[in-house]
């Protein structure tokens, strides 16, 4: 080849070159600006993700904020439900919290088993809520946008949402029904595995939502509405591959989007009230649906309902040893000391019902539910405070008692043993 041949091939190498590098960089702009106005959708029905929050190393769709875990905070028994529900065996709960095993489905599922709020994956919070009043259906994003109708609410996946996402849907629907639809996929899903993935969730908001006051026949449900297996992705769509849309298609939802966010906001919601105690654990998550339950009894002329809240009540056999209060990672149970009276008190607002506190406890005086009890801090055991007169250590027991019980238990074990040797 001729030396103005190979002049003329290297220009056009680095004219394809540059022009390839040009195409990508306004590929990877379009993706970030779509991803944008995905994340910048009408979210005034839930809350955002606190910046506390920080991604798993290696997989940036899971958050966690590590203050409000409580196995993180207490023990590894204290409460294992992430781990335990996830489809992928990707988490383990170890010393210091959860700790990533193998890959990420997205799925959410485990954010939403967690009680306090200290798990959330990304694509939930983004979930428009539809205008109008037709019904609104959920779906996940294995559906092909093509099947999915005007007044749908896309999310990863149905197993994922929580407690707080489905009470501020309702909130925010007013007596718009809400329907959980179902394609015969789930079962057969990686991210699944069952029927109803996010069928303890629903059935939780219908017990919150009928106690405060909601017609029966607006409460959320499933519905059915299959579709052939084969046309089901095997992995979760990503963000951008889930609402694709063109540039133009682009630009028109986000000046219609930026135009409609400019009129005033709507009635503030009820304030949330701070769940803190002397361990000063963050509850997002129960925080959110405390206020969301004001906010909707409120709405429906109720209550709040209290007898959600758990109940736990603790036997004569208590020896006041603290341990309870000691292991409970919430704050929930703890002792209190006034003048010569001391004993247990109990806040069931942020108690989980992990009842760690029941196993932990040397008589087994400890019972939990998680449904029956009431709002405000309760005291349930009362005892006197005595001085033992033999190690002169304060201990619990009446003014015929002399002997704390490690004394007493220390003279019986004497008295046994010198009338064997007696006999």
């Amino acid at each position: 080849m001729s030396p103005n041949g190979n002049h003329y091939s290297a220009m056009v190498f680095r004219f394809c070159k540059v022009r390839h590098d040009t195409l990508l960089r306004k590929k990877h702009w379009l993706d970030s600006c779509e991803m944008i106005a995905m994340n910048s959708t009408d979210t005034s029905f839930a809350n955002p993700v606190p910046e506390r929050y920080r991604p798993f190393e290696g997989e940036a769709r899971l958050l966690f904020w590590r203050d409000a875990c409580v196995s993180a905070r207490s023990a590894p028994d204290a409460c294992r439900r992430c781990e335990e529900i996830c489809p992928a065996a990707a988490l383990s709960v170890r010393n210091d919290g959860p700790e990533m095993l193998a890959a990420c489905l997205g799925c959410g599922r485990c954010a939403a088993s967690c009680p306090t709020g200290a798990l959330a994956v990304k694509g939930f919070n983004n979930a428009k809520l539809p205008n109008g009043n037709a019904v609104l259906h959920v779906e996940c994003w294995k559906v092909p946008r093509a099947l999915h109708r005007s007044d749908t609410i896309s999310v990863p996946c149905l197993g994922g949402i929580t407690l707080p996402q489905l009470l501020g849907w309702a909130a925010a629907a007013a007596d718009r029904k809400i329907l959980f639809v179902e394609h015969d996929w789930c079962s057969a899903c990686s991210a699944g595995g069952v029927r109803h993935p996010g069928n303890a969730v629903l059935q939780q908001a219908n017990r919150m939502l009928e106690a405060c006051g909601r017609p029966p026949a607006t409460l959320p449900a499933w519905a059915s509405h299959p579709i052939p297996l084969k046309l089901m992705p095997r992995e979760i769509p990503p963000p951008v591959a889930a609402e694709a849309i063109g540039r133009r298609a682009f630009f028109r939802r986000f000046v219609h989007e930026v135009a409609a966010s400019m009129p005033a906001p709507p009635a503030a919601p009820a304030p949330i009230k701070p769940l803190r105690r002397k361990l000063s654990c963050p509850m997002p998550a129960q925080e959110e649906v405390h206020a969301l339950l004001v906010q909707l009894a409120a709405h429906y002329g109720h209550a709040s309902p209290d007898a959600l809240r758990p109940v736990l009540k603790i036997s004569e056999g208590c020896q006041h040893h603290g341990v309870c209060s000691g292991v409970c990672p919430t704050g929930a149970i703890a002792m209190y000391d006034e003048a010569d009276e001391i004993g247990i008190e109990f806040d069931p607002d942020i108690c989980i019902a992990c009842g760690l506190c029941a196993r932990s406890c040397p008589e087994s005086a400890i019972t939990i539910d998680a449904q029956g009890g009431s709002s405000g801090i309760q005291r349930l055991t009362r005892y006197t405070s005595v001085v033992c007169t033999n190690c002169h250590r304060e201990y619990v027991g009446d003014e015929n008692s002399k002997l704390c019980p490690a004394c007493t238990k220390q003279r019986t074990q004497v008295r046994n043993l010198f009338g064997t040797f007696n006999a």
